[in-house]
């Protein structure tokens, strides 16, 4: 809401400057490990002092959780439009397989600082890697049992293939085969053709 005058109010402020520095931290995180860009330099990116940083955010690591939140939640929509519009289950774990690819193609940045951001957490917490897949595998797993329901997926362990489809999916991000959208629409098309095949009943 803004005052009689037009000024925008602090809480727009806030926002704004909330905004900047995820974006800032979006575009330096996906050419620098996290760890490596300092506080002064995300703010000077984002056009705001230190200061702005501190009173919008605890520490460093509410911060790195917000931009991670973000990014999660802008790739999570188009997933699950995706995965809405397939008729069945098994269409729908292809669909999510080749929209993730394309994701990766359309927001580059995005992609890099988030394999930034699940590199940074397994140094900085001590967590690992295939703890942090099987966190981000729940839609996969979702699909691959609404798929048993439907017998369209045969029996196997659907922890153990999310895992394997989300590892195959991170790689992609930094594999240098995701160059545009015409190499995006390739790719995933490989991928949700071969993880189709291998889950099918």
């Amino acid at each position: 809401m803004r005052t009689t005058r037009g000024r925008r109010t602090q809480a727009e402020r806030r926002a704004e400057t909330r905004r900047g520095l995820v974006a800032a931290a979006i575009a330096l995180w996906a050419e620098h490990p996290v760890a490596d860009v300092s506080l002064d330099r995300l703010a000077a990116a984002a056009g705001c002092t230190r200061g702005a940083f501190h009173g919008n955010f605890a520490d460093r690591a509410e911060f790195v959780d917000t931009v991670l939140a973000a990014i999660v939640a802008e790739a999570g929509r188009r997933l699950a439009a995706a995965v809405a519009a397939a008729p069945d289950p098994l269409a729908g774990l292809t669909a999510y397989i080749v929209e993730s690819v394309r994701f990766i193609a359309d927001e580059p940045a995005k992609a890099c600082a988030l394999a930034a951001i699940v590199r940074h957490r397994g140094a900085a917490g001590g967590v690992e890697y295939a703890d942090l897949a099987r966190d981000g595998s729940v839609e996969l797993v979702a699909l691959l049992r609404d798929g048993q329901r439907a017998g369209l997926v045969r029996d196997l362990d659907v922890g153990l293939a999310a895992e394997v489809i989300r590892v195959a999916l991170d790689t992609q991000i930094r594999s240098g085969r995701v160059t545009d959208a015409a190499a995006a629409e390739r790719v995933g098309a490989e991928l949700g053709a071969f993880f189709e095949a291998a889950v099918r009943r």
